[in-house]
């Protein structure tokens, strides 16, 4: 047997399909949280199928997690929503016996969706120091919230089915006949015919009665389609304190053994690594998770079962067994983390083996008809009701992006261009959430050089020439059948902004648009006529509009920036024909952006002289940063037409907090009206942070063998 399978061998012991017999009663027994793979000897086997696609995808995820992508934060990515069935299927074979509905009713599938929620979401307010008398238990330890991360994962119950009809994302299933279960197949019983939902579209998840108190498992990405998802033992699904209720089992009462049966459906391991073999030479392919034996059921935070490395020095300090983690198997008030190296390769899986279900419709409602759309965000689903988006909007679109090389239809992780006049690619996913095909859907994608208040149909229609701020990129006719999604790709070179000899050459930003037209004349098939130089509300009110912001990475600008700093260019416009009072922001995208804020940092502005008399605040006013604002400017006039660029020099002291490389700052535009502030534009630009700005990496703290 060759290392590598071996290792995988040593690894995979979770995971998928083992023979589970169903039984409509309670077990008292202590539970085995994850149980081992029936088909366990394919790892084994070099010349396995198996082991040679699960091989495939180990380097396709470390390909993923290893390659400088240049995205900048985790941001780029944002909340992403996963559509979820789940199948309840009980045994029941007396004519008085509890049915399903009454045993897993649908609040406690509601509570298990919004646990999965809490615990992937994209806040970190559970996993503060207080958290544990959420979980009704106070302790001291905090040491490993700090390793702590969100995933930014969302569930929700399907709302279509593969035939695309209304479902309430619940099948119910009797039997009759006690039959052996396996997810490889349906029950036996005649009466119980429960395939897989499509997992191009779907995460299954299979509610049953477990047999000798194992309480779930789980399919890695490499196994077959007809094997995929997770099971769930009925006493340990739903957020039974939650709700306030009795759970069958007192130690599994928050809903968190379907958190760790996806954590397996992601790619991740148990921390022990090499399933509980009595030694320390696990390893779970995460580089932040500290080696331990084996797992825990009490959680102490104390606890370090690998006390020494493989030649017997003694840790110092100790590196404790992170029995916090959904990973470990320990009860379910002790489990409330994802550490960074864990969400990072769920993420990496989730943008490579199990990147089809980016495109899954499998949550939102049909619509009569065919419905060629573009989603804003994650949690778009494609029924804009012109409403003006909240003051965090951004023009960053999960179905616009781009890459390096043309690789995007399997790596669909936005990727920032690296030089401005050389060749990228850019690829648009346009979905249809009708029942029926679509087939005059006319993609056309334009960039405009990045501001803040980007209108329509300038600056996208620009003339073409050296000194153009936007123009068309490419147009292609699209098919897109019911409830589906297609992705269309186009060779691109970013054009070479026009340097300003008063600000120093700017880092090249630019905003890519896309837009779903189905009709040749106005209004072109759009839901709601478009309003000439209001470019977010036409974004609002049509379904078939998106944007996305990027910047080329690797130039810094040559400013004239003085104490070492670092700059980027702002640009604020007016593309309306009325005069506007404006006020442009500048602030961290969000919370997960990696961009700490100093609050003793000064970061300074230069501008041209006519806006400099404008702000009255010289050529280099000051800003300091304060509630994650890095700066802000106006209120201050606007001309029809008038685009003015504004450099924004980082302090050299914020710059040491930062990790090297690129990072992206939200940048919005507001126009003050009568008192009120409306927002007009919103988008993001880059700085890059060289090496000598960045604060040196701590040494190495976690011991892996």
């Amino acid at each position: 047997m060759s290392s590598s399978h071996a290792s995988i061998a040593r690894r995979l012991l979770v995971g998928q399909a083992c023979l589970l017999a169903l039984a409509c009663s309670t077990v008292d027994e202590e539970s085995e949280p994850c149980s081992v793979p029936v088909n366990w000897a394919d790892y084994f086997n070099p010349d396995s199928q198996l082991a040679e696609d699960h091989d495939a995808l180990e380097v396709d995820v470390t390909d993923y997690l290893t390659r400088d992508l240049t995205a900048g934060p985790a941001y780029d990515l944002g909340t992403v929503v996963i559509p979820v069935v789940v199948h309840v299927i009980l045994d029941c074979p007396e004519s008085d016996s509890p049915t399903p509905e009454s045993l897993v009713p649908p609040e406690i599938v509601d509570s298990q969706i919004a646990a999965l929620n809490r615990d992937f979401g994209d806040s970190l307010d559970w996993a503060n120091p207080h958290c544990y008398a959420r979980y009704g238990e106070m302790g001291p330890d905090c040491t490993q919230m700090s390793l702590a991360a969100p995933p930014c994962l969302g569930f929700v119950l399907a709302a279509r089915d593969p035939y695309g009809k209304p479902t309430s994302g619940i099948e119910y299933c009797a039997t009759t006949d006690t039959p052996t279960w396996d997810i490889k197949a349906t029950p036996n019983g005649p009466k119980c015919k429960v395939p897989p939902w499509p997992r191009d579209s779907y995460l299954n998840i299979w509610v049953v009665d477990m047999e000798s108190g194992v309480l779930g498992q789980s399919s890695f990405p490499a196994e077959p389609a007809s094997q995929d998802g997770i099971i769930v033992d009925r006493r340990a699904f739903g957020d039974f304190a939650t709700l306030g209720v009795g759970a069958p089992d007192q130690n599994r009462n928050y809903g968190r053994t379907a958190a760790h049966e996806i954590g397996h459906w992601l790619d991740l391991y148990h921390l022990w690594g090499s399933g509980g073999t009595g030694d320390c030479s696990g390893d779970d392919e995460v580089g932040d998770t500290p080696p331990q034996k084996s797992d825990h059921a009490m959680c102490t935070g104390n606890d370090n079962s690998c006390d020494s490395d493989e030649d017997g020095n003694i840790e110092n300090p100790p590196l404790f067994d992170l029995c916090h983690s959904f990973m470990d198997y320990s009860y379910d008030k002790y489990r409330h983390i994802f550490t960074a190296g864990q969400v990072e390769r769920m993420r990496a899986t989730l943008c490579t083996a199990r990147r089809r279900i980016l495109g899954s419709a499998g949550h939102i409602p049909p619509v009569a008809g065919g419905d060629a759309w573009i989603a804003d965000s994650w949690a778009d689903v494609g029924d804009e009701a012109g409403v003006a988006p909240a003051s965090g909007f951004v023009f960053n679109s999960p179905d616009i992006w781009m890459r390096n090389r043309d690789d995007g239809t399997h790596d669909m992780r936005h990727q920032q261009p690296n030089r401005s006049g050389s060749d990228q690619y850019i690829y648009v996913r346009v979905r249809n959430r009708g029942t029926d095909r679509v087939t005059n859907a006319t993609l056309k994608v334009y960039w405009a050089l990045a501001n803040t208040g980007l209108g329509w149909p300038d600056p996208w229609e620009s003339p073409a020439g050296p000194d153009a701020l936007g123009g068309l990129i490419f147009t292609q006719l699209v098919t897109v059948e019911a409830g589906a999604s297609v992705i269309a790709s186009f060779k691109w070179a970013p054009p070479v902004p026009p340097s300003d000899a008063d600000l120093g050459a700017s880092t090249p930003a630019f905003s890519l648009l896309a837009r779903i037209e189905t009709a040749p004349t106005l209004p072109y098939g759009m839901s709601q006529p478009e309003v000439v130089g209001d470019l977010l509300a036409n974004v609002a009110a049509n379904n078939n509009i998106a944007c996305r912001s990027v910047w080329v990475v690797g130039e810094p600008v040559a400013s004239t920036a003085a104490n070492d700093e670092a700059s980027t260019i702002v640009v604020a416009a007016n593309h309306t024909a009325a005069l506007q009072t404006v006020r442009v922001v500048v602030s961290e995208p969000n919370a997960h952006a990696a961009l700490p804020l100093a609050r003793d940092t000064e970061n300074t502005i230069r501008t041209d002289q006519l806006l400099a008399q404008k702000l009255k605040t010289g050529r280099r006013g000051r800003q300091k940063p304060d509630s994650g604002v890095l700066l802000e400017l106006g209120p201050f006039e606007l001309a029809p037409g008038e685009v003015r660029r504004i450099a924004l020099d980082i302090d050299s002291k914020l710059l040491k907090t930062l990790k090297p490389g690129n990072h992206g700052l939200l940048v919005q535009q507001f126009v003050e009206d009568g008192g009120t502030s409306k927002l007009v534009g919103s988008g993001l630009i880059g700085l890059t942070v060289p090496k000598h700005h960045a604060k040196p990496p701590k040494a190495k703290s976690i011991r892996k063998h």
